[in-house]
């Protein structure tokens, strides 16, 4: 009998239990930095600027496949003043890995390119997967 009270006090305090899902859908930005020297990192790891598109892709991708649930947004962050040239480097690999993703996401989900989908599907494509279509800005 001493056991119907610890159980009725567990199952009152397991809403209360945080699950790795909901850390997931509260944290995720993906972080990518630059230098001045031109190295780039996501998320604190150090990559090829080369592999941007791929590390990117396959990052959205992994997140996706875990969980149903795409990083919310990706942040360009760029340290000291790079050249021109190489931030617009990294925004047409973003932009690439963005691209890649969605063309994966469209043919998983539907089985045709998102060009060849109707508008409506394009539509719930953008609004549940926003960071596919994020125009990003170094900050």
């Amino acid at each position: 009998m001493l056991c119907l009270p610890f159980l009725a006090m567990l199952l009152l305090s397991a809403g209360n239990i945080p699950s790795a899902t909901n850390e997931f859908r509260q944290q995720k930005t993906i972080t990518i930095q630059v230098d001045e020297k031109g190295e780039v990192r996501i998320d604190r790891v150090k990559i090829q600027r080369e592999r941007l598109a791929n590390e990117l892709e396959q990052r959205l991708w992994r997140g996706y496949m875990s969980n149903s649930i795409m990083a919310k947004n990706i942040q360009l962050v760029v340290e000291g003043s790079p050249n021109p040239a190489l931030e617009q480097e990294l925004k047409e690999a973003i932009k690439k890995g963005q691209e890649r993703t969605l063309a994966m996401l469209s043919l998983q989900k539907y089985r045709k390119r998102f060009e060849d989908i109707g508008t409506s599907k394009q539509e719930r494509l953008k609004k549940q997967f926003p960071v596919l279509f994020q125009e990003v800005e170094p900050v």
